[in-house]
């Protein structure tokens, strides 16, 4: 690949780079415990601070991001877990905005 067919970044995407690099540490901050199942391009945790989603969302996020990586079992439970979860944030949705849901 030549230097004139490199992409240019905006001053924000190389911002953005740098703090997804701050997120992220160092290799052996990254570790991770307990299996590989988050082995990823982005972490879902990453994802969820750069984009600022909130407990029950991110949570769903982080389920959904690794169920398909993990034996049947655990993947039916993550998949029950994300569902609750988002089951929680539509209940947090409705009582925001008064239990009217077309609102």
């Amino acid at each position: 690949m030549s230097a004139d067919s490199l992409p240019i970044l905006t001053t924000e995407e190389i911002e953005l780079l740098r703090l997804i690099r701050s997120l992220q540490g160092t290799a052996s901050d990254r570790k991770q415990v307990g299996g590989n199942h988050y082995a990823m391009a982005i972490e879902p945790v990453t994802y969820c601070q750069l984009n600022n989603i909130t407990f029950c969302a991110a949570n769903a996020i982080k389920y959904l991001s690794r169920f398909d990586k993990l034996p049947y079992e655990a993947a039916r439970k993550s998949l029950e877990k994300a569902a609750d979860y988002i089951r929680r944030e539509i209940a947090l949705l409705d009582a925001k905005h008064g239990g009217n849901k077309a609102t």
